[in-house]
């Protein structure tokens, strides 16, 4: 045990897993983890330029938790899906052919395979950095069946389709393909998954659709994840008045949410689950200097206590001042 000046106790040094690890279990830790992420465009489909994106990341910010952050779309993929750059700030991709026009396509969904295909490439990608990246605490991103449905259907899901009988049977397909994806992963090195859906809010999914079709496939995905393994998961509840009430119902460990644009307060929210969040991609960090992405970090910690884990409430753009990002990851080791 050592002491400051003060003869206060000063912990020792963790190590990212050991500090990630004593957050989620509510015990002390040195300082609260820290990690954000962009995207790698162009690079984030196939492992053999993904992987090195991602350990390129990695090394430069040597961040808590590695966050893999592949193009949103990967798993629509394997099923029809075409997708190309959207050519924005964020290095996301957009849909531009998608399988499902009509109620009566959902049934002709293709069987598809965690060892080969776009998400064959992703668990490639985790077992790469695994190999590379020593006792580091590692996520990949997974989309909820709700999430995946919608890219399958162009980014819109009517009620007309949805209460289709077709749909019905292809959402509990798509939620044993999120879930073979999801422990595969597992399996080849991440420590969980990052979960995201970007159907819990009004703006694409009312919530009495939302409590049918997405709120008990994501409790069925998320418990099958945890028994089969996954140590840590993510809820990320992606957009603007999220349903972020009903994520923290789910068996997950962390909530992620854009805290800084949308409720609910990081201080309640801490109260739920531990906060994966604290920091605006669109606020502080691209706008602002050094000094004020760290004012952001200290006033994130502040407010929910050490036990959170202080993360973006959605992926950095891509014209982050590289200063911001260094100040940012300097601070860390002072909060």
């Amino acid at each position: 045990m050592r002491y400051d000046d003060r003869g206060g106790v000063v912990m020792a040094r963790m190590t990212a897993r050991e500090r990630v690890l004593a957050v989620l279990q509510g015990e002390p830790v040195d300082r609260p983890p820290l990690t954000f992420w962009q995207h790698a465009p162009g690079r984030d489909l196939a492992a053999a330029t993904f992987v090195p994106a991602v350990l390129e990341f990695q090394q430069r910010w040597d961040l808590d938790i590695i966050k893999i952050t592949p193009a949103g779309g990967y798993q629509a993929i394997d099923y029809g899906v075409r997708l190309e750059l959207a050519n924005n700030d964020l290095g996301t991709t957009r849909v531009v052919a998608h399988p499902v026009h009509q109620a009566a396509d959902w049934a002709r969904l293709p069987r598809v395979s965690v060892e080969w295909g776009a998400v064959g490439e992703q668990v490639e990608t985790v077992r790469q950095v695994r190999a590379a990246s020593g006792d580091t605490p590692i996520l990949q991103t997974l989309f909820s069946p709700l999430t995946v449905a919608a890219r399958l259907a162009g980014g819109e899901l009517t009620a007309v389709m949805m209460e289709s009988p077709e749909f019905a049977a292809a959402l509990e397909q798509l939620a044993d393909d999120v879930v073979r994806a999801g422990l595969a992963m597992v399996t080849a090195g991440a420590d969980g998954l990052f979960y995201a859906t970007q159907h819990a809010h009004p703006a694409t999914m009312p919530r009495p659709f939302f409590d049918r079709f997405g709120d008990p496939w994501d409790q069925h995905v998320l418990t099958r994840l945890r028994e089969g393994g996954a140590r840590i998961l993510v809820a990320h509840v992606h957009g603007n008045d999220p349903y972020v009430d009903a994520a923290a119902r789910w068996p997950v460990d962390c909530l992620s949410w854009h805290d800084r644009r949308t409720g609910p307060p990081l201080e309640e929210a801490a109260q739920w689950r531990v906060p994966f969040a604290g920091l605006d991609p669109e606020g502080p960090a691209l706008h602002g200097g050094p000094e004020d992405v760290v004012a952001e970090a200290r006033d994130a910690v502040t407010r929910a206590g050490r036990r959170i884990i202080l993360a973006p409430g959605c992926t950095f753009p891509l014209s982050v001042p590289l200063a911001n990002l260094q100040a940012l990851r300097q601070a860390a080791e002072t909060l």
